[in-house]
């Protein structure tokens, strides 16, 4: 009696294999970006300054007086000095997660990204900032070319890291108007 059934497995195992062969492999859909070989979607500029009330951090330069301005219009980022720490320019892979390590070598402050898609303008990222090992901040954001986005990160040194993240360059995505 087992000897049939032995055989009946054999004859199900092999019609299963030859009906997987047989299944034309899943197309891949198109993607929006006309650089699909390239890998990646755009570059952000991701800086980091220091602002304080205090005394600035030896060894860096003042910010320049654009971003001085720019940071003094928003209540949360006031202070009497800014002095620029690092900067670092990644580029925005397609489908994996990228990192930008603005103060290069240092993995004090590091910032994670992944892309959630375009937008009309710009771009739409998942972002976490990471100060050492520990994950002290996530969000979402959308981000246009040449408008800033400005984030008030940890306690540092009798002041604030402030991190400036910009989209310097987009791939522009394919129309799908034909």
């Amino acid at each position: 009696m087992l000897q049939p059934l032995r055989h009946l497995s054999s004859l199900v195992a092999c019609a299963m294999l030859i009906c997987l062969a047989a299944m034309p492999a899943r197309a891949e859909q198109p993607s929006p970006y006309p650089e699909l070989d390239k890998g990646e979607v755009g570059r952000l500029q991701v800086t980091l300054y220091h602002g304080t009330n205090g005394e600035p951090v030896a060894n860096t330069k003042p910010a320049e007086k654009s971003i001085v301005d720019a940071l003094q219009k928003i209540d949360a980022l006031k202070f009497k000095n800014y002095h620029l720490l690092g900067q670092d320019t990644p580029v925005i892979p397609r489908r994996f997660a990228g990192w930008a390590t603005p103060l290069n070598p240092s993995e004090e402050i590091m910032l994670s990204f992944r892309t959630l898609g375009p937008t009309e303008a710009g771009i739409r990222l998942d972002l976490e900032l990471w100060q050492r090992s520990d994950n002290v901040m996530r969000g979402i954001v959308e981000l246009d070319k040449n408008h800033p986005f400005y984030v008030r990160g940890p306690k540092w040194r009798d002041g604030y890291v402030i991190i400036c993240i910009e989209l310097v360059q987009r791939r522009t995505p394919k129309s799908s108007k034909q």
